[in-house]
């Protein structure tokens, strides 16, 4: 939970804007990765009037203790910017104030002494999709350096497609290995359960698990969708959302993962996108994290999607 309240956060906002020279919280601002850092970057800098603050970039910056200008805390802003492109200028407002609570809370928490270790708990538990090779190319990078049986705490989704629990910490995922999951004394199963709660617990919070619209519109092409809290991919996770997003659609629905934020969603009886997609794919012109792999949704479970598949249409089309 951040330290601050949210009228704490609201004002560090303001003086963020004043301070950078912007009358007030514009749609712009939310679309400018450097508007945005400089709001962000003087309003923490408020928060913490006996530290210094030094920009790396756009959308990073370096937090120094008042003693010897000792580097406390490097603060990377894109996972909240990146949030902004899905809400309008009220809702980007509200989302920026959490952010600076946000980064409040994780400066503070250095500043007091906490190691980064003290942020690694069950609330901030997630999963990052990976293929098998990559699991087990990580668990034998871990054998081959470390004696112990410390492996990748992971679980199959579907054929070679793995899920990874992590830590979402401000700054990064830290994956959780055997030898966490041993110390948070939780299995396997149980870490699954709590990633998927939190990625749920996300994507209600930005109105997604309640969204009653079908997300693809009936005259076809294909949705991006993103800037989900870094973690668009991680939403094929979530099957009670796309059970209903069949249901709303009225046909399966095929799914690419373009990026880790970044899904592409068509309706199956659309196969002029799919087999485009494909062929996409084949020349290098389309992204994934997953070479060739593509998802279907029938409404009962989740499965991998083939060139056959969309080529025959008796199975890319809704039976």
């Amino acid at each position: 939970m951040p330290n601050i309240s949210p009228e704490e956060a609201v004002a560090a906002l303001r003086t963020g804007l004043e301070e950078g020279g912007y009358a007030e919280f514009s749609s712009r601002i939310a679309r400018d990765a450097k508007m945005f850092g400089d709001v962000v970057f003087h309003g923490l800098k408020s928060l913490f009037p006996g530290m210094a603050f030094e920009r790396i970039d756009d959308l990073q910056f370096s937090a120094f203790g008042d003693e010897e200008k000792k580097r406390v805390a490097n603060v990377r802003l894109g996972r909240h910017f990146n949030m902004l492109d899905r809400f309008s200028g009220a809702k980007c407002f509200e989302v920026t104030a959490r952010a600076i609570a946000d980064y409040e809370t994780f400066v503070r928490q250095i500043v007091d002494g906490e190691r980064p270790e003290d942020q690694k708990t069950l609330d901030n538990v997630v999963a990052l999709i990976k293929h098998r090779q990559q699991v087990e190319g990580n668990n034998a990078e871990m054998a081959r350096k470390d004696s112990g049986e410390r492996r990748m705490a992971s679980w199959q989704v579907v054929g070679d497609v793995m899920a990874t629990a992590a830590f979402d910490l401000p700054t990064h995922y830290q994956f959780l290995t055997s030898q966490e999951l041993a110390e948070l004394g939780v299995g396997v199963d149980d870490i699954r359960d709590v990633a998927i709660v939190n990625i749920r617990r996300m994507m209600d919070e930005i109105g997604l698990l309640g969204h009653d619209d079908p997300l693809v519109p009936d005259d076809g092409g294909v949705l991006a969708l993103g800037q989900i809290g870094g973690l668009a991919s991680s939403i094929v996770l979530v099957d009670e959302f796309w059970k209903r997003q069949v249901e709303l659609c009225g046909e399966p629905l095929c799914i690419l993962l373009r990026e880790t934020d970044e899904i592409l969603v068509w309706r199956s009886s659309d196969l002029e996108s799919g087999l485009g997609i494909m062929g996409a794919l084949a020349i290098g012109a389309e992204k994934s994290i997953l070479p060739g792999t593509l998802f279907f949704h029938d409404g009962e479970e989740l499965r991998t999607l083939g060139p056959d598949d969309l080529e025959n249409e008796t199975v890319a089309r809704p039976h």
